[in-house]
């Protein structure tokens, strides 16, 4: 007879993976829980999250479920039930998965895996789990896509584009990677700004963005990565680096001010890198683990192709 347990940290689950100490520190998940068989063995682990800060496009506050991982789909299901009859109990009335805690942290299932290679910092999971997530009653709540084209611009359509962003008194720069604690505080303060209003948003401190960002240092390359500032004050930045596996550069992130949106900043930071990778002898840039809706998605397919498509998954409780 299977049986439902707490799952603690460092435990040996065998085949699947642990939860350090460090990992449930910088996360901070309400509970962890985990379905044993018979024996004992594990068969399946999951981790809560019932914090009301986090808000779904309606409004709702939403609870999450994160650091899932299953032997099969018929354990996971079991325990993904079992997780929202906990958080049912805890009051929360939805729940989003699998999700790290935060959109900060790992999360989304890979619905559409396509043919090209893994990236890093990607997502990457099986329709085994997507189907464990259904047959718990979840469905897709919000899609996401990552898109790859091979229209890169030339460096006089950056220019341009920097022309235009000056016009609100807007300059680039490529990060400093000397400076790199003290540029990554001030790309915190931008994203921090950018997606305030987003859904599925929700706050980390200074301290928790430099540990989560200070491993990328070994693969930043300046002219991959810029700042637009304003005054002095960075109003924007785009965060791009090589693909390990193919010829392109990879947009991770772009953030701007809000106060600054139709200035046209988006524009010159992505043709910057678009021109960078261009001359870097790269044949492609990739719009990473973007929303679906979002105009950078909409833009970037115009010029491309979808490669993978992931979604959020969710359910009423």
């Amino acid at each position: 007879m299977t049986a439902f347990a707490p799952w603690r940290p460092e435990e040996d689950l065998g085949v699947l993976p642990r939860y350090s100490e460090a990992e449930r520190a910088l996360e901070r998940p309400r509970e962890a829980l985990r379905l044993n068989d018979e024996s004992g063995a594990a068969l399946a682990c999951c981790a809560l999250w019932t914090s009301d800060e986090m808000r779904d496009p309606d409004g709702v506050a939403v609870a999450r479920i994160g650091r899932y991982a299953a032997v099969d789909k018929e354990a996971g299901a079991r325990l993904l039930r079992h997780a929202c009859t906990r958080l049912s109990a805890l009051s929360a009335k939805r729940v989003v998965g699998p999700m790290n805690g935060s959109t900060w942290h790992t999360y989304r299932l890979v619905t559409d895996f396509g043919k090209a290679p893994r990236m890093p910092l990607e997502p990457w999971t099986t329709f085994e789990e997507v189907a464990a997530f259904e047959a718990a009653g979840f469905a897709p709540c919000a899609e996401y896509v990552s898109v790859e084209t091979e229209a890169l611009a030339s460096r006089d359509d950056a220019e341009t584009a920097a022309r235009e962003a000056s016009k609100a008194g807007v300059t680039l720069r490529p990060l400093s990677v000397d400076r790199f604690d003290a540029e990554l505080r001030v790309m915190y303060a931008v994203s921090a700004a950018a997606f305030v209003n987003a859904a599925y948003s929700s706050t980390l401190s200074v301290d928790e963005f430099l540990t989560l960002y200070r491993p990328v240092k070994p693969f930043s390359e300046p002219r991959f990565i810029t700042l637009a500032e304003r005054d002095g004050a960075c109003v924007g930045f785009i965060f791009c680096f090589r693909h390990p596996g193919a010829p392109s550069l990879i947009l991770k992130t772009l953030a701007v001010d809000p106060d600054l949106h139709g200035a046209d900043v988006g524009k010159a930071l992505t043709l910057r890198a678009m021109a960078a990778a261009r001359e870097a002898g790269l044949s492609s840039v990739i719009f990473a683990t973007m929303h679906a809706s979002i105009l950078s998605a909409s833009w970037a397919s115009e010029r491309g192709r979808i490669i993978r498509r992931y979604a959020l998954f969710g359910r009423d409780l």
